[in-house]
């Protein structure tokens, strides 16, 4: 824990929607995800820790804030910090969120085809998942976790600028790759 205090590694996924659109009129079997076994299964439980996180943080908001939580953007998050643990420590989170029957290669495949699918559902909506990795100069950072990320979830890996604060560059990232839409 001393270590998550001392570096700060910061694993953004975000979505941006320019548009929305009726319901698609693909059937289930048509999607590329129902090559996975496991599609209907991972969806429950993924759908299950997302409430459940939902009702753990709920409480500790004051009453005049919102809380929004994405179970895109949390599996996101856990598929890429999993990515960079060792095998014990990937089971102990894989079990205790719930997926312990798929493994992180499964939850790798699964989400960069459920990326690759939102996107293109749509002619007449862009949506974006911008993942990326922020570290500073002092973290030996695994090149096997980057490398991962970036194939399986289009992350960019970035090395803060120790002179400049850190929420200015990601924001500034994260504009230049939305067109401006969003920002941190």
């Amino acid at each position: 824990m001393n270590n998550l205090k001392k570096y700060c590694l910061f694993l953004i996924p975000l979505m941006v929607l320019s548009s929305c659109v009726k319901h698609s009129d693909l059937s289930d079997d048509q999607s590329p995800l129902s090559r996975y076994k496991k599609s209907a299964s991972f969806f429950e439980k993924n759908n299950t820790f997302g409430l459940n996180l939902f009702m753990k943080m709920a409480p500790t908001e004051k009453a005049n804030h919102n809380l929004v939580i994405s179970p895109l953007n949390t599996t996101m998050i856990l598929g890429m910090a999993l990515n960079g643990m060792q095998p014990g420590l990937q089971s102990e989170v894989l079990d205790v969120v719930g997926w312990n029957d798929i493994t992180t290669y499964e939850l790798n495949d699964y989400n960069k085809t459920l990326i690759h699918y939102l996107q293109n559902q749509y002619e007449d909506v862009e949506l974006q998942i911008l993942n990326s990795i922020w570290y500073n100069e002092s973290m030996d950072v695994d090149a096997g976790f980057l490398e991962r990320n970036e194939r399986y979830y289009y992350s960019e890996s970035k090395l803060m600028d120790k002179d400049k604060q850190v929420s200015n560059q990601i924001n500034h990232w994260i504009r230049s790759h939305s067109g401006g839409i969003s920002k941190l």
